[in-house]
């Protein structure tokens, strides 16, 4: 009975697999696409970000289309992120004291769209990168015209080997949000880019609205839908990229802990069970394969291994348009699912007994 209960478990949350990530909506560069005539202003909030400001900065002066204005707000940075940043033809503004009221970057980013002269904001995180065309398709995009808010989940380009642990999280990400969810309702906005024009950002009360949040991408695109305005979701593939946690292991357990504890639970119910049944049917066939490997069932072996290999696959097809992941990661998937358990039990432990959680140097409670 437990083995048809696990085999059944496995095949439906396999199943959901299809409904969460039944679409790809890319950001689509179409050479007969015009541009919108508006003028961009782009602002940066950054936070000891010195290695990743010089490479978008320089990604953005190569840009086919050249933005009204480019606004750097240094966040109390504790490195060089500001030397670096002035040696840009950049507007570059320092936050020295800091409005308590405001958690996370929020202060930041409306510090700079204060000083913003365009009709559309496009809010980047510095770890963002951008090949040439990048601006001239989201100004293209005909949702522009329409005024409705634009976000992107970058492309998640990965290089060394403790960031292969992001895998877990990026597809579960995008599936809570239901960005490529079939018939999917995206609630939240992706911080890494959001455009927007000046006038909505305006009349839904910029991020003071969101400054006691600190997954504030969260909290705005739930203040949009609040207000009656509608924003569209794509993914970077991978004109539009980014590389997190660059620093290290500890700044992706921080970074990933820090998200889970304050966003878990945003999403809808059905998504959230879903979402249980995906990662249950994952770990299960890995969990399915140790214990009949143990026990010497041939019959059960052979099953599990085969709900092993196809997880394998199925894997690789779902992360493909999301990121840059190497073949060992799917195959020895476990390994990093499990990481994410761990990580999310860390989290979770935190918030039910309100641990404090770190991120850039920073106490966050």
């Amino acid at each position: 009975m437990n083995f048809l209960i696990q085999i059944l478990m496995i095949i439906i949350g396999l199943g959901g697999s299809f409904y969460l990530f039944y679409n790809k909506p890319y950001l689509r560069n179409n050479k007969n696409d015009t541009p919108s005539k508006k003028k961009l202003s782009i602002i940066i909030p950054c936070r000891n970000e010195e290695n990743n400001i010089k490479l978008l900065l320089n990604d953005l002066l190569k840009q086919t289309i050249k933005p009204h204005e480019i606004i750097v707000v240094d966040d109390n940075s504790t490195d060089n992120t500001l030397k670096v940043a002035k040696t840009f033809p950049v507007k570059v503004i320092a936050v020295k004291d800091k409005n308590a009221e405001y958690l996370g970057k929020s202060w930041a980013v409306e510090t700079g769209s204060k000083e913003a002269s365009g009709e559309l904001l496009l809010f980047l995180d510095a770890d963002v990168r951008l090949q040439k065309n990048a601006l001239k398709s989201l100004l293209s995009l005909k949702e522009l015209d329409e005024n409705k808010v634009v976000t992107v989940q970058p492309y998640h380009q990965t290089e060394k080997f403790y960031e292969q642990f992001s895998l877990p999280f990026n597809l579960i990400q995008i599936a809570a949000n239901e960005v490529c969810a079939f018939h999917g309702k995206p609630f939240a906005l992706y911080g890494p880019l959001i455009l927007i024009s000046a006038v909505t950002y305006e009349k839904i009360g910029r991020h003071f609205q969101v400054r006691q949040s600190i997954i504030e991408d969260v909290s705005l695109g739930i203040v949009l839908k609040k207000e009656g305005y509608e924003f569209n979701t794509y993914l970077g593939n991978p004109e539009i990229s980014f590389r997190m946690y660059a620093e290290g292991f500890k700044s992706l357990f921080q970074g990933w802990t820090k998200n889970i504890y304050f966003g878990a639970l945003k999403t809808s119910f059905f998504i959230l069970f879903l979402t249980f049944l995906f990662i249950t049917s994952i770990l299960g066939s890995f969990t399915g394969l140790v214990t009949s490997t143990i026990q010497g069932n041939i019959l059960e072996l052979s099953i599990f291994g085969l709900f092993y290999i196809i997880w394998v696959v199925r894997l690789i097809c779902i992360a493909k348009p999301i990121g840059k992941f190497k073949t060992l990661s799917f195959i020895f998937y476990p390994v990093v699912f499990l990481m994410f358990t761990f990580i999310f039990i860390v989290s979770m432990i935190k918030k039910i007994f309100h641990i404090p959680v770190k991120w850039k140097e920073r106490i966050i409670k």
